[in-house]
C-alpha cells in the first residue's frame, strides 16, 4: 500500500523548514515550547529525518502499510469508528530522506467533563464513537488501576507510537511521543495526558522515559480477534507533561537524547 508524501516534502531541512513555518502555539508556555520545537527540528535535521504534523486519516494509511513492524491502529485513532477532524486530533510523522514514514505517533483530545478515564475505557467509549456499532461482541475492558477514577475533565490521548527497525536506535522512539506531548500542549488547553503500555514494555522502564512517573497495572483488553492483552493505565497532569518537555529541552532529562545532549554541551 502506497503512502502519500507531504507535498512541501523535499528533504529533512526543507521539510523540518515547513513544519516550524506551519507551527501554532496556541497556549502556555509560549516560551519554552517555541524553543523546544526549534531544537527539536535541528536535531531531526542532523539525523536526515523531516517531522510533520498530519492529519490522522494519513496514520491509519501509514500503519496499514507497515504491519510487519507495527500492530493494527489502536481503535482511538481510527477515523472510520470514531469522530476525528483537525480540531481534535493530529499524527506526528517522520520520513527517512527519501519520503518513506518511519516513525509516527498520533494524539486526539477528549471531553470527559462528566464521566472519567475508567469509565470511559470499560465502556469502550474511549475506543469507539458507538461501541454498540463498531465494537465486537468478544471486546471488553476490565480496569482495576483505580488512579484512572480521578482522571476528568479535557484529555488527551497519545499513542500509535511507532519506529520501523530500521531507524531504531537513533532517539526517533524519544523524540516523536515527547514531540506529539509538546504538539498537544500547544494546541489543546487540557488538564491531563494519557496512554495505554503493554505490560512487558512497560517492564522495560518506557512508561517513566515517556514522562509517565506513576504507571499503574492493570487493564485487561479483549480484542476483535478475542485475544487478551494486559496494559498499564498511564496519566499525568498537563504541569507534568510541561515539566517532560522543559527537563529535555534544557537536557536535564535521565535519558536526554545523545544528539540533544551533544548540540547542548
Amino acid at each position: 500500500m502506497a503512502v502519500q508524501v507531504p507535498k512541501n516534502y523535499g528533504s529533512s531541512l526543507s521539510t523540518n523548514k515547513a513544519f516550524l513555518d506551519n507551527l501554532r502555539v496556541d497556549n502556555e508556555p509560549v516560551g519554552l515550547l517555541g524553543r523546544y520545537f526549534a531544537q527539536i527540528a535541528e536535531v531531526a535535521t542532523k539525523i536526515g529525518i523531516g517531522l510533520s504534523v498530519e492529519p490522522i486519516t494519513q496514520l491509519a494509511q501509514i500503519n496499514a502499510a507497515n504491519r510487519e513492524s507495527w500492530r493494527p491502529l489502536v481503535p482511538a485513532l481510527d477515523p472510520d469508528v470514531n469522530d476525528l477532524d483537525e480540531n481534535n486530533s493530529f499524527c506526528l510523522i517522520a520520513y527517512a530522506e527519501d519520503g518513506e514514514p518511519v516513525a509516527s505517533g498520533g494524539c486526539r483530545l477528549y471531553n470527559w467533563e462528566v464521566t472519567s478515564y475508567f469509565r470511559e475505557l470499560e465502556s469502550l467509549r474511549m475506543f469507539y464513537a458507538s461501541p454498540a456499532q463498531s465494537a465486537s461482541s468478544c471486546e471488553m475492558c476490565t480496569v482495576s488501576a483505580q488512579g484512572a477514577k480521578a482522571v476528568t475533565g479535557r484529555v488527551v490521548y497519545a499513542g500509535a507510537a511507532w519506529c520501523h527497525p530500521k531507524v531504531r536506535g537513533n532517539s526517533l522512539s524519544s523524540i516523536i511521543p515527547r514531540t506529539g506531548k509538546a504538539m498537544a500542549l500547544a494546541k489543546w488547553d487540557f488538564d491531563y495526558m494519557v496512554g495505554l503500555m503493554l505490560e512487558e514494555t512497560m517492564q522495560r522502564g518506557l512508561a517513566q522515559r515517556f514522562g509517565y512517573t506513576d504507571p499503574q497495572m492493570g487493564a485487561r483488553i479483549v480484542d476483535k480477534s478475542g485475544t487478551a492483552r494486559d496494559f498499564a493505565v498511564l496519566s499525568m497532569p498537563r504541569a507534568s507533561v510541561i515539566e517532560h518537555v522543559r527537563r529535555y529541552s534544557a537536557g536535564e532529562g535521565p535519558e536526554v537524547d545523545s544528539v540533544i545532549g551533544r548540540r547542548l554541551a
